[in-house]
């Protein structure tokens, strides 16, 4: 199978955002986000745009649209209250022995 996958990072809290024009939600389209905080490892997570067909916690549905101030958009909220919702995507995480 073919996968789109578009990647972002960020520094700290704060959201990232994808055009709804340039990213219709497919199960072959992932994210790739990566956080990266002062003094400490890099957090990397693979997320399914299919996720925001229903969205919810971290994962926001945004359609200012036309005459608006921003065009529609998917965003991605990451603050340290919404990170443990994001962990199912983390890559890295292995199931405890």
């Amino acid at each position: 199978m073919f996968y789109e996958v578009q990647v972002k990072s960020l520094r700290r809290s704060g959201y990232i955002f994808l055009r709804k024009e340039h990213c219709v939600p497919a199960p072959h389209r992932l994210l790739a986000f990566v956080l990266v905080r002062d003094n400490e490892q890099p957090l990397a997570y693979l997320i399914p745009t299919t996720v925001w067909l229903a969205p919810s916690g971290p994962f926001v549905s945004r359609d200012d649209g036309e005459g608006k101030k921003s065009a529609p958009e998917w965003d991605l909220t990451v603050s340290e209250k919404r990170l443990p919702e994001l962990e199912a995507y983390r890559f890295g995480v292995t199931a405890a022995a």
